[in-house]
C-alpha cells in the first residue's frame, strides 16, 4: 500500500496494471490530465506492450491535480500542487521499497532526491 501525508490528494487511490511491482522489470507512473482519471490513463498501458512493467497511476482529488490553469501563480493552485508532487513522491517511494529497488537502486534513489530538491519536498 502506498501511504501519503496530508493534502487533497493524499489518501486518494492509486492504481496498479501489469506485472507486480514486486516482480516487475520496471515501472511507469502514469498521470492523468486534468478531468481525466487514473482508470483511464491505464487504458493506455497495453500501448506499451511491456508486460513486464509495473503500471501504477495515482488519482488526483476531484480528478485535476490543482484547481486553476498551469499559467495561473502557483501560490493559487496551492496546496494542490505540493500534495500531487507529495503523491507522487510516495508512488516513487514505493517503487524504491520494492524489490525492484535492490536491482536498480542507485538510480532509484538519484531520481527520488533529485524529485525532492526541484520541489522542496
Amino acid at each position: 500500500m502506498i501511504e501519503h501525508s496530508s493534502g487533497p490528494h493524499q489518501g486518494q487511490p492509486v492504481l496498479h496494471a501489469g506485472a507486480p511491482l514486486e516482480r516487475a522489470k520496471a515501472a511507469m507512473i502514469m498521470v492523468h490530465g486534468r478531468g481525466a482519471t487514473a482508470e483511464s490513463i491505464l487504458t493506455l498501458a497495453p500501448e506499451f506492450d511491456q508486460p513486464e512493467f509495473a503500471y501504477l497511476a495515482p488519482q488526483a482529488a476531484g480528478n485535476t491535480w490543482y484547481p486553476y490553469g498551469f499559467m495561473s501563480p502557483i501560490p493559487q493552485n496551492e496546496p494542490g500542487i505540493s500534495s500531487g508532487m507529495a503523491a507522487l513522491a510516495a508512488v516513487l517511494a514505493a517503487i524504491a521499497a520494492a524489490n525492484m529497488a535492490g536491482r536498480h537502486a542507485a538510480r532509484l534513489r538519484r531520481v527520488v532526491r533529485w524529485h525532492a530538491g526541484v520541489h522542496g519536498l
